[in-house]
């Protein structure tokens, strides 16, 4: 089967009451390089604090579709659903609203299903902005990590070892 190179894309973002960070968010997403179409698809997770006039503020700017939607039951789980169920990509990318992406990220994750057509699912390493350790990971992570997006996702044998911050997924 041949690489498929059209592809298109949505970036899946749910969110609850973290509109400072998503607008960091959004504002790595504006400078994606990427020829192929893509959008983004907010989910606001009955948020009430200013998430829906960031999503505006960005939409009436971004390079590309912007899809705002509204989840009233609460959690994450919830709001992915949501989203997932709208979005309009080929390729679905989700990261948190918390993450700030490389520029190169969207095409770096796309590649690995334009280079091998029976990929269905890839994710890659995280690095999380911690405003402090959180309990139980110190260990594991450095305290002043900084998450900037990943450029060389994998293709992994089971989704369940990834986080869903950094996975990218094909619609069959």
């Amino acid at each position: 089967m041949p690489a498929r190179q059209d592809a298109s894309a949505s970036v899946v973002i749910g969110t609850y009451n973290r509109a400072r960070l998503l607008e960091a968010t959004l504002e790595s997403l504006r400078r994606t390089v990427s020829g192929r179409p893509w959008d983004v698809v907010v989910i606001d997770n009955n948020s009430n604090d200013d998430t829906r006039q960031v999503v505006s503020a960005f939409a009436a700017t971004a390079p590309v579709p912007v899809i705002y939607l509204h989840e009233a039951r609460q959690g994450k789980s919830n709001a992915l659903n949501t989203g997932l169920a709208h979005a309009r990509g080929d390729i679905l990318l989700l990261t948190d609203d918390d993450v700030e992406v490389d520029p190169h990220w969207l095409e770096e994750a796309c590649l690995a299903f334009d280079r091998d057509p029976t990929i269905d699912y890839a994710g890659g390493p995280v690095s999380p902005i911690w405003g402090a350790t959180p309990p139980g990971l110190r260990k594991v992570l450095p305290s002043k990590s900084k998450c900037r997006g990943v450029t060389s996702l994998q293709p992994l044998a089971r989704p369940a070892a990834s986080w869903l911050t950094n996975s990218v997924m094909k619609l069959s």
